[in-house]
């Protein structure tokens, strides 16, 4: 049986300063960019960032990639998926520093895309699939009418809040409390 691995965390000090850092570094880039580049980026690249981190936790590519790099047309193969379209997906990930594009289209993984693996020692991958489910994420597309009315996607649209919805459907309810 494996001996399981506690990764040690960095002091709390350690992480405020880190932290204060990079939020000096984004509140900079802020200033440089022109206002039309910072807008873009929040509309475009949050939301296309936050979906290909759900997607990567939710299809385990993480787990695919822990004994060493793949070309995408293996991953494509073992996960079922077209292998030009999990590319771009896999690029972007890259971008973000998940994962790593090595040469012929082949991909590693880098050490945040370790959090998305199952079997890790402080997984993020179940967290992260819970809440990008389309049935939690979809809430998001009711925002106005929220903001507008106060009550959450579920009170608009089924006219009870989210836990009495869950309550209603077991098998949503049971993957929420595996977060």
């Amino acid at each position: 049986m494996k001996k399981k691995v506690i990764p040690k965390t960095p002091p709390i000090f350690l992480v405020k300063v880190i932290m204060r850092f990079v939020d000096f570094l984004e509140r900079l880039l802020r200033k440089i960019l022109p206002p039309q580049a910072v807008l873009l980026n929040h509309t475009f690249k949050d939301i296309v960032a936050n979906r290909c981190v759900y997607f990567a936790a939710e299809i385990g590519i993480a787990n695919l990639l822990e004994d060493g790099p793949k070309p995408i047309e293996q991953l494509a193969e073992e996960s079922g998926m077209n292998a030009d379209a999990l590319y771009r997906v896999m690029r972007t990930l890259s971008t973000l520093g998940i994962f790593k594009e090595k040469e012929n289209r082949y991909f590693e993984i880098n050490k945040p895309g370790k959090f998305l693996r199952y079997n890790a020692a402080d997984s993020m991958g179940t967290f992260i699939r819970v809440f990008g489910q389309p049935w939690l994420f979809v809430a998001w597309n009711d925002f106005e009418r929220t903001v507008k009315n106060g009550n959450d996607y579920y009170e608009n649209n089924y006219g009870e809040n989210l836990f009495d919805w869950l309550s209603k459907n077991p098998r949503r309810k049971k993957y929420l409390t595996r977060a």
